[in-house]
């Protein structure tokens, strides 16, 4: 039928019409009865999309951009906290009768490592010469929380660190960091070589 063809054809996105044709069969004689129905509408004005974010050290996650009509909301999947990547799962839930229901979508979230920065690490205390190496463990923290040795982050090597003046040490950052700073530290003279002079 031509006209149910070009009603069809300028029907509004968010107003869909649905053409229902009933036969009614009496004597030999057909009648086609047309009638409309509202059909609900399908949203799709929003962005889902996969997203790389850096280590803060909370759970992330990534949200729908754009706004949801009224009755329409979202929840979300576990998110993810370390350095990896998951699948997060947006599930709708809908009470408004203008709109269909839009099935779960996905995408992927990667977090990368935290670049290790000096400002970190606290101040390294001052180590009297005792003619071995000294070889102290840098203590740090990000975003208030204690790194941990040889998790976070682990000791490369240690520099001048026998003879009174400036030593180094040098740490990489593993797990959810990563680079290397170089940290100093001084190595005093010893009370013991005090007295002497």
């Amino acid at each position: 039928n031509e006209l149910i063809d070009e009603i069809k054809n300028n029907l509004n996105k968010n107003a869909l019409i649905l053409l229902k044709t009933a036969l009614i069969s009496m004597d030999n004689m057909s009648y086609v009865l047309d009638f409309l129905d509202v059909l609900k509408a399908n949203y799709d004005a929003f962005v889902f999309e996969d997203a790389t974010k850096e280590y803060n050290g909370s759970v992330q996650s990534i949200a729908i951009e754009g706004t949801l009509p009224e009755g329409l909301s979202v929840s979300y999947s576990e998110g993810l906290k370390d350095v990896g990547s998951k699948t997060i799962t947006a599930t709708f839930t809908n009470t408004n009768e203008n709109y269909n229901t839009p099935d779960a979508i996905d995408a992927t979230l990667t977090i990368t490592a935290k670049a290790l920065d000096v400002n970190m690490f606290d101040a390294i205390s001052q180590y009297p010469e005792t003619g071995s190496e000294i070889r102290p463990v840098p203590s740090a923290k990000f975003n208030g929380v204690s790194l941990v040795k040889d998790v976070d982050f682990e000791v490369v090597s240690y520099s001048n660190n026998v003879s009174v003046g400036q030593a180094s040490v040098t740490v990489k950052g593993i797990g959810n960091f990563s680079s290397e700073v170089t940290l100093t530290f001084t190595i005093t003279v010893s009370d013991l070589d005090k007295v002497r002079e």
